[in-house]
């Protein structure tokens, strides 16, 4: 908004639509709502959107019990993304898109986003398991055995989270 040549109406007015909409608008919808460009409407919806999103440097790491899963997200024959979820039992979770699934990309994660005393329950595929070492009490498990029930409920809203966030960083990708 600073030093924007779009008046501080119609970011407020974006800003309301955005924030009071059950789910996300499209840029196509708020220029048509606001009455500025589509190109416009995307530079705000984008700025709005990075304004709102938590910085997870800034945050506390991920303790106690955390549950780490890997999946690849995205449309049929495109190319995936890899994604990476973190969850901490009975607490928060993250996501984070990942260039690509090798240990390298998995410890980077799991330095960034969990504490070392924390343990770290994954399922049995071979990136975790140089990353693992770092961690006290890190184990893999089999995926079927690692979901508790109350974490079952979770893992779809999360994932739903994941698609979103790989198909915004696909489109990014492509505007490059």
């Amino acid at each position: 908004m600073e030093r924007s040549h779009v008046p501080i109406s119609k970011w407020l007015m974006a800003l309301n639509l955005l924030c009071s909409s059950k789910k996300s608008l499209s840029a196509n919808q708020i220029h048509r709502m606001i009455g500025v460009t589509y190109k416009t409407a995307w530079f705000m919806c984008h700025r709005i959107r990075l304004g709102m999103t938590p910085d997870h440097r800034a945050e506390a790491k991920l303790t106690g019990t955390v549950e780490v899963d890997e999946t690849f997200v995205g449309p049929k024959g495109k190319r995936k993304t890899p994604v990476v979820a973190l969850i901490q039992r009975q607490g928060l979770a993250r996501v984070k898109v990942i260039a690509s699934v090798t240990q390298k990309n998995l410890g980077a994660a799991l330095g960034e986003c969990v504490s070392r005393e924390a343990v770290v329950n994954t399922d049995e595929h071979p990136g975790y398991k140089s990353p693992l070492k770092h961690w006290q009490g890190a184990a893999n498990k089999s995926g079927r055995k690692m979901i508790k029930p109350s974490k079952a409920f979770r893992l779809p809203y999360l994932w739903a989270t994941c698609l979103k966030i790989a198909l915004h960083a696909a489109s990014c990708r492509d505007l490059k």
